[in-house]
């Protein structure tokens, strides 16, 4: 069973130090990493930065899923189980992971291929370790960062 993960310091990556309260002011940035990702994905686009994304659905895929959902865009949900079963968290080295495990990790594996090994259309939403998240992902871990400064 795989897990695809993408852990990273916010801090590092917008070039502020860490301050006292980093543990706190991670776990939010965390519940907004996941937010923005669900978002990205259920509007059928990658939150990666030039993250690639197959908005077309194969034509059986499209029947099954309009069967399932009535949903005829690619945005990575047919049960629902794949996205509820990610999460963001902080670890214990105070770094933050958006990730997803076990068998929906497997899933998640086939559409991100991070193992290289999936024929499955590529849609990028957890970024690879050579990654990082789009610009305006990045921008918000600023601004929560910042706020948590000026108050």
């Amino acid at each position: 069973m795989a897990k695809i993960a993408h852990k990273f310091d916010p801090f590092e990556l917008v070039g502020e130090e860490k301050p006292r309260n980093h543990r706190a002011i991670s776990r939010e940035i965390c519940d907004f990493v996941l937010e923005e990702v669900l978002n990205h994905v259920g509007d059928a686009k990658s939150p990666v930065r030039n993250g690639k994304w197959k908005s077309s659905l194969s034509k059986e895929y499209k029947k099954q899923k309009s069967k399932k959902s009535g949903i005829l865009k690619a945005n990575m949900e047919l049960s629902g189980d794949m996205l509820d079963a990610m999460e963001c968290v902080l670890t214990s080295d105070g770094q933050v992971e958006l990730r997803i495990d076990g068998k929906e990790g497997d899933k998640a594996d086939g559409h991100n291929n991070h193992s290289g090994r999936s024929n499955l259309p590529a849609r990028e939403f957890i970024p690879k370790p050579d990654q990082t998240f789009k610009r305006g992902i990045v921008a918000g871990i600023k601004q929560i960062i910042k706020e948590s400064q000026d108050g």
